[in-house]
């Protein structure tokens, strides 16, 4: 994605012009009063810091944000990671509802919620996680391994005493994801989740 300069990126409003998938999960929000943050790509450490940190004087009232859409490939990198979260994410003390954007298997959504000595969102009730859609070759095992992340962040914040109160897995299920091992590890794993999390909602269709 072409990653825009903050001045130019309008403050309630910050997206890739070229991010393909975004808008079908946006509709999904109860209101369009969100801040979208999606292909915040890494480059430099010093553009990095002096990125981001222009960037979050571009977002006002941090701390009153309630819904964010976050594109989880951008949370990949340390550097990324370690310069903006910060400077942009835990001030978002207020947020309730989170959505991330991913279609690959690697993406690190544990990094991002279990990353800081204080919970990051700690008003967090509602995650929405998009299933990814390339696996690669060992699909079931890091079928598996994407399922077992997810669970292991959430049992954290639970135990933590943080934990969501509703879970929501969006997404389309291919013909591969039909087929009697894929489904097995899917039941399974939902019916963990339901421990740690009060509502377990899989909206893929």
């Amino acid at each position: 994605p072409i990653r825009k300069e903050p001045a130019d990126i309008a403050s309630n409003y910050v997206s890739s012009d070229n991010f393909d998938g975004a808008s079908e999960y946006v509709e999904i929000l109860p209101t369009m009063d969100a801040v979208k943050l999606l292909g915040l790509a890494s480059s430099s450490p010093d553009s990095d810091r002096t990125w981001c940190r222009s960037l979050a004087q571009r977002i006002p009232d941090k701390e009153r944000l309630e819904q964010l859409v976050l594109q989880a490939s951008c949370m990949e990198g340390a550097l990324w990671m370690d310069t903006c979260l910060h400077d942009i994410l835990m001030p978002m003390t207020a947020l309730h509802t989170l959505l991330l954007i991913s279609h690959d298997s690697r993406a690190r959504m544990g990094n991002l919620l279990r990353r800081s000595e204080s919970p990051l969102f700690p008003c967090l009730r509602t995650l929405l996680v998009t299933f990814p859609t390339q696996w690669g070759s060992n699909a079931n095992v890091l079928r598996i391994g994407w399922w077992e992340l997810l669970l292991e962040t959430l049992s954290h914040r639970h135990a933590d005493g943080v934990g969501v109160h509703t879970l929501r897995i969006l997404g389309r299920l291919h013909e591969t994801d039909l087929a009697v091992r894929p489904r097995q590890i899917d039941t399974h794993m939902l019916a963990r989740l339901a421990d740690v999390v009060e509502v377990v909602v899989d909206e893929r269709r």
